[in-house]
């Protein structure tokens, strides 16, 4: 079309107005073509378009359905791809779980070996450590048991069999170090009974044994005489006589002792060989101990003068004690001056002067008693019961046997006591008696004789021996068992408490000091004589250890008897003919020392013969 509108002629007026014309017509057919051009590159945009959409919706679809199929195939692959990585993965887990499998076995088997290796390492310590240890007390019990074989004082206890032979039931004794650092003068000791030395079987030792060790230590005082006494009378000289006093502790009550005779128009008095004599028991502390003579003048128109006092106490009599001369057991004689005394009226002392001349003598016991047995063995094969008796050494050396009680693993001994005399060092103690056999004490003697008496009717007529004592005493006795049970009290450290003086006995004042203060057990005076008497074996107004147990296990047997008996009985008990607190009934009168065999029965009756 453009090329036509090119080759058009030029023409004129006319011709230009055709020329327009046509122009115009040319430019509106221009404009038809342009817009039918226009509405077919429309059209044909639109088809084009239209089929550009198709394939490419078609390419689109089938790029879909390819990536589809790729991705499908892809997938599959991947899957592929995966479950083989996966069994791989697992095979190669399993292998890994396995070999970890393994290796922890192998650690735990490694781990076990080393805990089994130190165990049984720490297990074989573990027999050494015991073996060591059962090594040692096999050699502390061997190194005990041969202390006990060596010991300064040793107690066997047997059985006597049906046959007469002796079965071991075990032995116990008290070292000399043990025995040099015991405290007190009176000791309690329970003891168990250990077997002999030497590893031999000895099925049959077992239970405690019971004994006493009491140690006293008395000094006997003579009067020898005086001289260079004072002229007391008017007419003529003096006539002196004298009165010892004791004091045996720090700060303790003294007490008279003995008035001497008198020696008539003399002012050198002598009493030799007329057995002026006391004996006091010192304190452990000598220097506690205070002795003083007074020597008097004596008057019959008037009252009796003053004619001085002589004191032996402190530093002084604590030398004299333990001086080389009466240590070694010899006697001594002292020659003290006489002072004054504190007197309200001074005129006492004008006629005080001149020496007094003393005898010193030193006694010391040592005393052992074997008290009783508890849980000893029953030998077998041995229908009878046990028979158990006690050997008793003193270094190494026999120093008696007990009695043998019968039918009874828990025996008790009435009074087995045995005695040795010591100077300078206890440990050298030796029996009293010169051919070294043992002295039965005459309470074990009476003892004896009060069974046999008792047991002459047979055993079933045997009377309670609470029935021995008076009414005072057994009310008396019944409230101090009920003191000692509800107190609990034991009586080596009652003994001890009591013992102010520290000398192995005890007095009336002791006593009452002691439970009317201390244990708040209200005794009078006049109580605590009637005990004093009815326990002291040589009237000598005091009781030792031995005779404070039998009180105390004749205070348990009436508590006892109390709680059994009828009220009636336990009132007033029956009072026998013969006893120290029966009436006087018949012609002969009981022994005074009966009332000690009364108290001694009692104690016999805890084991009594079969």
């Amino acid at each position: 079309m453009a090329e036509c509108a090119s080759e058009a002629p030029v023409v004129d007026a006319s011709a230009d107005s055709d020329q327009a014309a046509a122009a115009v017509k040319i430019q509106s057919i221009q404009r038809g073509k342009n817009e039918r051009a226009d509405v077919q590159d429309k059209k044909d945009q639109t088809a084009a378009a239209v089929k550009i959409q198709a394939i490419n919706r078609g390419k689109t679809d089938r790029a879909a359905v390819e990536d589809k199929k790729d991705q499908t195939a892809a997938a599959v692959k991947i899957q592929a791809i995966n479950r083989g990585k996966n069994d791989r993965v697992a095979v190669q887990d399993k292998k890994d779980q396995k070999d970890a499998t393994l290796k922890i076995q192998s650690i735990a088997r490694g781990r076990k070996d080393r805990e089994a290796a130190k165990k049984e390492k720490d297990l074989a310590k573990i027999d050494q450590k015991l073996a060591n240890q059962a090594k040692a007390q096999s050699s502390q019990l061997s190194d005990k048991l041969q202390e006990i074989e060596d010991s300064i004082l040793r107690v066997e206890t047997y059985h006597s069999s049906q046959d007469g032979s002796a079965v071991f039931l075990g032995q116990t004794g008290v070292s000399k170090e043990i025995f040099s650092d015991l405290p007190g003068c009176a000791l309690r000791m329970d003891m168990g009974l250990r077997g002999k030395p030497g590893g031999a079987e000895q099925p049959h030792v077992q239970g405690q044994l019971v004994f006493k060790v009491h140690r006293q230590h008395a000094m006997k005082v003579t009067l020898v005489g005086a001289d260079n006494l004072k002229k007391a009378d008017t007419f003529g000289q003096s006539d002196p006589y004298c009165i010892f006093y004791w004091t045996g502790a720090k700060n303790g009550k003294e007490k008279k002792l003995r008035t001497s005779t008198v020696k008539n128009k003399t002012l050198t008095p002598s009493w030799e060989g007329e057995d002026e004599t006391v004996s006091v028991n010192l304190p452990v502390n000598v220097a506690h101990g205070t002795l003083r003579v007074e020597v008097w003048d004596k008057d019959k128109m008037s009252d009796d003068e003053f004619l001085g006092h002589a004191v032996l106490q402190g530093k002084e009599f604590d030398d004299y004690v333990k001086g080389k001369e009466m240590t070694s057991g010899k006697d001594i004689e002292i020659s003290l001056p006489l002072g004054t005394k504190l007197f309200t009226k001074k005129s006492k002392n004008k006629y005080v002067g001149g020496n007094i001349k003393l005898r010193l003598q030193s006694h010391k016991l040592l005393k052992i008693s074997v008290v009783e047995a508890t849980g000893l063995a029953m030998p077998e094969g041995e229908t009878a019961g046990c028979n158990p008796y006690c050997d008793i050494f003193w270094n190494q050396q026999p120093l008696g046997t007990t009695g043998k009680q019968k039918k009874t693993t828990n025996p008790v001994w009435t009074d087995e006591t045995y005695s040795l005399k010591w100077t300078t060092d206890v440990m050298d103690a030796a029996p009293v008696a010169a051919d070294g056999s043992v002295k039965i004490s005459k309470n074990a003697a009476m003892m004896k004789e009060m069974q046999n008496s008792l047991g002459s009717t047979g055993s079933d007529e045997r009377r309670d021996s609470v029935a021995l004592l008076s009414p005072a005493i057994y009310a008396l006795m019944g409230r101090f068992g009920e003191y000692i049970e509800k107190e609990n009290v034991k009586l080596s450290e009652l003994f001890q408490a009591m013992d102010c003086e520290q000398n192995g006995y005890l007095g009336k004042d002791e006593l009452m000091k002691h439970l009317n203060s201390e244990a708040k057990f209200h005794i009078s005076e006049e109580e605590a004589g009637l005990l004093m008497d009815h326990l002291d074996e040589d009237g000598n107004g005091i009781i030792d250890l031995n005779e404070l147990e039998v009180l105390v296990r004749m205070s348990l047997r009436v508590m006892a008897h109390k709680k059994t008996a009828p009220a009636a009985e336990s009132s007033a008990p029956q009072i026998l003919s013969g006893s120290a607190s029966a009436p006087v009934v018949c012609s002969t009168q009981a022994s005074p020392r009966m009332k000690l065999a009364d108290a001694k029965e009692l104690d016999g009756q805890l084991n009594p013969a079969s």
